[in-house]
């Protein structure tokens, strides 16, 4: 079954219990993987709906291993950088085992010198960088 337009709906409303139960059914079905792209698409386009932190939808991306999604991640960030995708992806690299730590604090330095996108996500993206490198 496709959850997508119902997910949406769900999302939409900020509503993390419901968000939450059709998340679960997509996992029992086996599914998952045909929804990454869709979750990180839907996050770019809504910046400020309250998706929780970390929220259903983060976990849900997040059961899946890093390289399954990240690049929809990356292509996000460049496409449409937003406050929730930053987390996303410096909670990737805080894992111990990222291999490819530098390449990704590099997106946060890039984004932090935009001009063409909302001051507060260049703030966002340098204090992620900063932080990074220990400054």
């Amino acid at each position: 079954m496709n959850y997508k337009e119902e997910l949406e709906n769900a999302i939409l409303s900020e509503n993390l219990y419901e968000t939450n139960d059709i998340l679960e059914k997509i996992v029992n079905e086996q599914k998952g993987k045909e929804y990454l792209e869709y979750l990180i698409n839907l996050i770019a386009d809504n910046p400020n709906i309250d998706f929780g932190i970390p929220g259903p939808v983060v976990h849900f991306i997040e059961r899946y291993p890093e390289e399954e999604y990240v690049s929809y991640l990356i292509i996000a960030l460049n496409d449409k950088p937003n406050s929730l995708l930053l987390w996303m992806l410096n909670r990737i690299v805080n894992e111990p085992n990222c291999t490819k730590k530098e390449e990704y604090i590099m997106i946060f330095d890039k984004i932090s010198k935009r001009k063409d996108i909302d001051m507060s996500v260049r703030n966002n993206a340098k204090d992620y960088f900063d932080f990074q490198r220990g400054c």
